[in-house]
């Protein structure tokens, strides 16, 4: 069983109120995920899609790349 299944199955265990299907489940779950990374993020001056911290506002790959 892969571990997206049987987390699926603890959160049913855990609310077992919950109609989420297994597809709606990971949708929510990816959401979630989705914003406590930019959460964290803002919270820590990083950049998104290097997860480096950021030097006077930017990030270093990104000047790196942008400069190719």
């Amino acid at each position: 069983m892969s571990q997206l299944e049987t987390q699926y199955k603890n959160f049913l265990s855990d609310e077992p109120e919950s109609k989420f299907t297994f597809d709606e489940w990971k949708l929510w779950m990816a959401k979630s995920i989705e914003d406590s990374m930019k959460r964290l993020s803002t919270e820590n001056d990083l950049c998104e899609k290097h997860w480096i911290l950021k030097r006077e506002g930017s990030c270093v790959k990104c000047m790196e790349e942008n400069n190719k």
